[in-house]
């Protein structure tokens, strides 16, 4: 059995490596939130499929989500183990930090991109692990009106491990709409938010948002 110094020096060394691997996890994840590009973009033309959120009501994804309104809209699946929990936990902050907003004239969506596994009951806990409130919905589809969607956006991927982390930020009624690339910051994604929400001209060039 080990001595009592020998005892206190491995459990010494231990507490070091947690230390350092907490402190490494943290470096980590700073760096990630600091590699982020915005890009402004033109008005996809998003199509009206057939979506189901994580409650179980069936919706049409333009007409029911994004029509007249101001929305974030991030791409996850429940299954991921890398970057989509760092997304989704970044989109809670941004619903604390925008308030009564969210709900009101600013919509937060979550799309899975893994239709076939995410079901409306799995889709529910998830947003329960995020403490997601009105106005964020996670939503479903087929796997082809799923792709369709991502395409739209340009967030499609063939496979979905290689999926990049994208934020699409758009307002309906202006038609301004701009891209958030890689895992940006609470406050740089809710400033994103506000800018687009708060614009109320439309922009000089690009295409005109769906009807």
């Amino acid at each position: 059995s080990l001595t009592d110094p020998t005892r206190s020096t491995v459990m010494s060394n231990v507490s070091s490596q947690k230390t350092l691997v907490l402190l490494l996890l943290r470096l980590s994840l700073t760096l990630l939130l600091s590699i982020s590009t915005t890009q402004a973009a033109t008005a996809p033309d998003i199509p009206d499929i057939a979506v189901v959120d994580q409650a179980g009501t069936p919706l049409h994804f333009y007409r029911d989500l994004v029509r007249a309104k101001t929305v974030a809209i991030n791409f996850i699946f429940t299954s991921c183990k890398t970057s989509c929990s760092t997304a989704t936990a970044l989109f809670s902050g941004v619903q604390q930090h925008l308030g009564k907003r969210v709900g009101q004239d600013i919509t937060l969506i979550s799309v899975s991109i893994d239709p076939a596994s995410d079901t409306p009951e799995q889709l529910k806990h998830y947003a329960t692990m995020f403490h997601a409130g009105e106005g964020w919905a996670f939503v479903r589809s087929t796997r082809a009106e799923t792709d369709q969607l991502l395409k739209a956006l340009g967030a499609y991927s063939p496979e979905k491990t290689t999926h990049s982390p994208l934020i699409v930020i758009g307002n309906d009624t202006t038609g301004n709409w701009t891209r958030l690339y890689g895992l940006a910051s609470v406050p740089t994604i809710a400033t994103a938010i506000r800018n687009i929400a708060d614009q109320h001209t439309r922009p000089t060039s690009g295409l005109s948002p769906s009807s």
